[in-house]
């Protein structure tokens, strides 16, 4: 996935989840994909913030945290900052029936369960960035070097 995986190089994320323990192990599989983690938080209000102070290009979201849950968390980022991609990692991505409600009420965001493998997190990640957008990183990394 050579040229593939220049899409991911020195994409920002924000990583949230309520178990530090997470954050980090998802933070660090980021990290191994070339994405560079701007920042963590620990519930859907801190996300928000960090949302807005961060401008991440990818939050990848837990589900259940408290405070506000990723649904309403992600909701709010969908319609204040239509230009960040939300990926969900959680457990409730493993049960079909509760994955199929899910995938309703957040529309076409990806959903994957935890723990996640670095393959599948790599494929999601690409996923969310379409064929059109590897001329355009491409063209960036053009400018960048002027």
């Amino acid at each position: 996935m050579g040229e593939n995986m220049q899409i991911l190089q020195g994409k920002t994320v924000l990583v949230v989840d309520d178990s530090s323990e997470q954050r980090e192990a998802v933070a660090a599989l980021y990290q191994e994909l070339g994405c560079k983690v701007v920042g963590q938080a620990e519930d859907g209000l801190e996300t928000l913030s960090k949302v807005k102070e961060l401008s991440p290009d990818i939050v990848s979201l837990d589900i259940i945290m408290p405070n506000m849950d990723g649904i309403e968390c992600y909701k709010n980022i969908s319609e204040n900052h239509p230009e960040v991609k939300v990926l969900f990692l959680s457990c409730l991505a493993k049960n079909f029936e509760v994955r199929d409600a899910l995938v309703k009420k957040i529309d076409a965001s990806i959903l994957l369960p935890k723990p996640c493998e670095r393959d599948v997190l790599e494929k999601a990640v690409l996923a969310l960035y379409n064929v059109t957008q590897t001329e355009e990183v491409e063209e960036k990394k053009g400018d960048d070097s002027d």
